[in-house]
């Protein structure tokens, strides 16, 4: 599943979508579920993509990084995680996608790194980004890594 701020930053997280399909796609089955932000300020269409969340083993969540999430993507999120159910006895990934040429320190994209990082915690889920909020990369990848996890470290 994806939820995108925008056109560039769906693209770009879509390629990666698709690097990680091409690297993994003889362990799993993959179907990609497209939300943008907007679609969430619906309530019926927020329930439907609250349910796509709760079933999708991996999340991407592509934002141009700047400021703090909006509340209608807040509140998905709140309400995703609030879901009981999903999938269960599995590992579940989310993955932040920010615009690295949209801000070339990454400082804007903190509030956003950090709340996604916390939701994944709070979600008992891996959790890794790409065009990381960094001031020594300008695409860097952070990782909380857990030894059992079945997704190789690489895959983003």
């Amino acid at each position: 599943m994806m939820v995108y701020e925008n056109a560039a930053v769906a693209k770009l997280a879509k390629e990666k979508w698709n690097y990680v399909v091409h690297t993994l796609q003889s362990r799993y089955d993959f179907e990609l579920r497209l939300w943008k932000f907007d679609a969430l300020r619906i309530p019926e269409w927020r329930d439907a993509a609250i349910n796509d969340a709760a079933q999708a083993q991996l999340v991407f969540v592509a934002s141009r990084g700047a400021g703090d999430l909006p509340p209608e993507v807040k509140e998905w999120i709140e309400q995703w995680l609030a879901r009981e159910g999903g999938v269960p006895d599995t590992t579940r990934l989310l993955s932040a996608i920010f615009d690295p040429a949209s801000d070339r320190h990454g400082a804007s994209a903190l509030p956003q790194f950090a709340y996604l990082q916390q939701a994944a915690r709070r979600g008992s889920m891996d959790f890794i980004t790409s065009g990381a909020p960094t001031q020594n990369q300008e695409n860097a990848i952070r990782l909380i890594w857990k030894p059992e996890h079945p997704f190789p470290p690489n895959i983003i």
